[in-house]
């Protein structure tokens, strides 16, 4: 008796109380029915940091849920890793309030301030080599550069369908 008591109290503790680092848990229909998908606990692959305006926040892969701009950091999908030689790597992240405005103070960043990026263990230095805002197009005009490069951008200050853009090249 005290055996089987035993074991429904732990075979209901480990139904209530994962064993893995399961993090995330969704209802998917399938045929009618509630499919339960259990996915493992993301890692962030790099950190951005920015000294100027004290900024350090982690960002995850391309691939990742958590690769969004509402939640993180962002790599536009089009960006390449900037292990690469010739790179151009690109975040983005909300400006103006909340919990999620990370690139808030993007627009304090002068020509010559220092941007370092930690992705996949590597540290990469760029130093800031311009800085302009153009209309929100769903593209954005880079220019032609040699070695590793990256482009910040978020939504410009107090100014409607338009973008700022922070264009890097590495600190060699």
């Amino acid at each position: 008796m005290l055996r089987s008591l035993l074991f429904w109290f732990l075979i209901s503790f480990f139904l209530h109380f994962p064993t893995t680092s399961t993090v995330y848990s969704y209802d998917i229909s399938y045929h009618g029915e509630a499919i339960p998908i259990i996915r493992e606990e993301e890692k962030p692959i790099g950190t951005l940091f920015i000294p100027r305006i004290h900024l350090k926040q982690s960002f995850y892969s391309k691939d990742s849920l958590e690769n969004t701009i509402e939640k993180h950091v962002s790599i536009l999908k089009e960006s390449p890793p900037p292990s690469y030689e010739n790179s151009l790597f690109l975040l983005a992240a909300h400006s103006g309030e909340g919990e999620v405005a990370y690139f808030e103070e993007l627009n304090q960043l002068e020509i010559g301030d220092s941007v370092e990026i930690t992705y996949e263990g590597v540290a990469y230095s760029y130093l800031i080599d311009s800085i302009w805002e153009e209309e929100k197009t769903g593209y954005i005009h880079v220019p032609s550069g040699e070695g590793r490069q990256l482009i910040l951008t978020t939504c410009s200050p107090g100014k409607k369908n338009t973008q700022l853009i922070i264009y890097c090249i590495e600190d060699i």
